[in-house]
């Protein structure tokens, strides 16, 4: 459920500078995608392999194609691609590009590591659905943002715990999890102004999301990378963090350590 915000903030952190290559030629999948923005973003301009985006709101999941389809409709392609080169108003004027979907029995040309051919949209309860043999550790990054604090109030601790250890056998060794827990105050306000149904459910949650979860995640897997965001002056979206973890090494496997020290000063190296 991630907010233009925080896809400007994503941007920032990883499209220059020492930690593009997290999503550079990578497998990535986008859990509770949204409108697709995230997702698209990734795909569109980090370099990703491939982006798999799922939500389990088929109305947001077509949101999502028609924003891809918009992207797509606007880039000059060829040889000298450019994101945006055409106005809006040349999709009043011309309409929108046709677009396959990975799932169409038709196609046209081969699947490409390229925008929009490498992002795909998928509805579905992520959480609820088994993890398959063909999606067990193949990805290289997992995204969790704006979308914990809800997991929780529907699932419950169970629930999440379970959410985190899914996300821990998708990843492959040295994958990493992106997740932006949202603050225990906004769980009160969530329940007093948009799900009043779900109030009982706050009192029999005992995991907070201090530290991000922090405490129950290094205890149970996971290696914490480093901590994004989190203005102090910030209100509301602005003040949250994002943070990055990472599943172990096995002891076959090699990776390329990330340096956040040689990044900008709004990233902070976690002792």
């Amino acid at each position: 459920m991630a907010t233009i915000t925080t896809t400007t903030l994503l941007l920032e952190m990883f499209g220059d500078g020492g930690l593009d290559s997290l999503f550079l030629n990578k497998n990535v999948l986008d859990v509770g995608c949204n409108e697709g923005r995230v997702t698209c973003a990734i795909s569109q301009h980090l370099g990703a392999r491939h982006v798999k985006g799922v939500d389990i709101d088929p109305f947001l999941i077509r949101k999502a194609k028609e924003y891809k389809r918009k992207l797509y409709s606007r880039q000059k392609t060829g040889r000298d691609t450019q994101v945006r080169f055409f106005p809006l108003s040349s999709l009043d004027k011309h309409g929108l590009r046709p677009l396959l979907d990975a799932g169409d029995k038709v196609s046209i040309r081969p699947r490409l590591s390229t925008f929009p051919e490498n992002t795909d949209f998928v509805a579905q309860d992520w959480l609820q659905t088994p993890l398959g043999d063909d999606e067990e550790g193949i990805y290289d990054v997992v995204l969790a943002l704006s979308l914990t604090k809800w997991i929780h109030l529907n699932s419950f601790d169970a629930g999440l715990k379970s959410f985190f250890d899914k996300c821990l056998r998708a990843l492959r060794p040295g994958g990493h999890f992106i997740v932006e827990p949202q603050p225990w105050p906004s769980y009160v306000t969530a329940v007093k102004k948009k799900c009043r149904a779900l109030a009982s459910n706050l009192d029999k949650l005992e995991m907070r999301p201090e530290n991000g979860f922090g405490g129950w995640l290094l205890n149970n897997g996971w290696e914490e990378v480093f901590i994004a965001g989190g203005n102090e002056e910030g209100k509301g979206f602005d003040a949250r963090e994002i943070r990055v973890y990472r599943k172990p090494l096995d002891v076959t496997a090699l990776i390329d350590e990330i340096s956040p020290c040689e990044f900008q000063n709004t990233i902070c190296r976690v002792p």
